[in-house]
């Protein structure tokens, strides 16, 4: 019985020192691919998109089309389920 309630007690022991030591390391170095808000902000661009682009609609919006050959280059006609399910735009 004795020995039972010893063999517990070393485990227990054992445990708490290995939380101990695991929680005493060193704290983690920060992670300097995140922004602060203030960095974030600051690393905004302050002028609105062009709004004299080819490629966009009206206030930056994707533009409209009937077929690919109405879209630029890199773009994709088709339908966009946010703005219509009828209209196809550039995508």
């Amino acid at each position: 019985m004795t020995t039972n309630r010893s063999r517990v007690s070393l485990g227990l022991l054992l445990a708490a020192g290995v939380v101990a030591v695991s929680c005493a390391s060193s704290p983690q170095k920060k992670d300097d691919t995140f922004y602060t808000s203030e960095e974030y902000e600051k690393n905004q661009t302050s002028s609105p998109p062009s709004s004299n682009d080819p490629c966009k609609g009206k206030g930056g919006e994707p533009a409209e089309c009937r077929n690919q050959e109405d879209c630029c280059p890199g773009y994709e006609c088709g339908y966009d389920p946010d703005r219509s399910k009828i209209l196809k735009f550039c995508l």
